[in-house]
């Protein structure tokens, strides 16, 4: 990111399915005791006592420590997301596909979880690599995207390994190191709000490293005092409602100064694309009617430019919504 906006795309977050908390400290499986439930309201509870479900699938390839202490994790479970990617959740209790598989998440007494995210992202030259794009640990959720390998796509009763070399801090400082090969028993896909209907297509479309898709989605807003427009292949709103799709591509464009019309910085995202920000593409190879647009019904883009090495181009008309925050 340069001198620039830092535009942060949030991808295969919303999949986690809502706020966690842990149960306890200290490493070890099995054990039943009381239960901390969460949800998306964010206060726990006591729920009745009973414990883990799940058969035991040790990781035996996955070194995994708390605040320096040796923990060793009795399953791994992983879930295909909406977005494409996948998620894998590591527990030391032996835990349950169906305990884990909702909007409600139970953290038994001693348990140590955490999730990774993996996405398979394209690379500049139009091939897909796999790479971890978030991990949550202990309350805190931490985007950053690392290179990685492994087999599987979360598919329901199918084997997928992913591996890792992380640590992370929770929110109440504990910190975890996780190195190693994930080995995860595929569950099947994660139950949650039911997914709100794309949009419909607009007459327009991106094609980024040879790969055309259809928008489905634009909006309007500001970055300070800097007008921006956010195409998307998704069907993400301003409001961020309860079941939106995210989209696989989005492309925002912005401009530092609102009485030129030249675009000064784009930025790329989506959930199947590395985090991407720009300020020397060749600004005039990119064309927006009405720019900056404002408060109007129609925006015309005619785009065919390199930003951070990835060819992008943009064609035809998109009716976007203004953003009212």
């Amino acid at each position: 990111m340069r001198v620039l906006v830092t535009c942060v795309f949030v991808v295969a977050v919303a999949a986690c399915g809502g706020k966690k908390e842990n149960g306890g400290g200290g490493g070890g499986s099995g054990g039943g005791g009381t239960v901390t439930t969460t949800d998306n309201g964010g206060d726990s509870k006591p729920t009745k006592k009973h414990g883990p479900k799940g058969e035991p699938h040790p990781q035996k390839s996955l070194t995994v420590t708390v605040d320096g202490k040796p923990v060793e994790m009795a399953t791994a479970l992983a879930f295909k997301v909406p977005d494409g990617g996948t998620q894998v959740t590591v527990s030391s209790q032996p835990v349950s596909c169906d305990q884990v598989n909702g909007s409600m998440r139970e953290i038994y007494d001693n348990e140590i979880t955490f999730d990774v995210n993996e996405a398979q992202q394209m690379q500049p030259d139009g091939s897909v690599k796999p790479a971890i794009v978030s991990t949550y640990f202990d309350g805190s959720t931490h985007q950053q995207t690392m290179a990685t390998s492994g087999s599987g796509d979360g598919s329901d009763g199918k084997v997928t390994t992913l591996d890792v070399d992380f640590n992370t801090t929770g929110v109440k400082g504990a910190k975890l190191v996780v190195k190693g090969t994930i080995d995860a028993v595929g569950c099947a896909p994660k139950q949650g709000d039911d997914p709100l209907q794309l949009p419909a297509e607009m007459p327009a479309s991106i094609t980024i490293a040879g790969k055309k898709l259809a928008v489905h989605n634009a909006m309007i807003s500001k970055v300070g005092d800097w007008p921006t427009l956010e195409i998307t292949t998704g069907g993400e709103t301003c409001d961020h409602k309860m079941g939106e799709q995210a989209g696989s591509f989005k492309i925002r464009m912005t401009w530092f100064k609102a009485d030129k019309p030249e675009v000064s910085q784009i930025d790329l995202g989506g959930a199947l694309l590395p985090q991407a920000s720009d300020q020397t593409f060749d600004k005039k190879k990119i064309t927006v009617d009405p720019a900056p647009p404002d408060k109007i019904e129609q925006v015309k883009i005619h785009a065919d430019v390199v930003v951070d090495k990835y060819p992008v181009q943009i064609d035809g008309t998109v009716m976007p919504v203004v953003c009212k925050h």
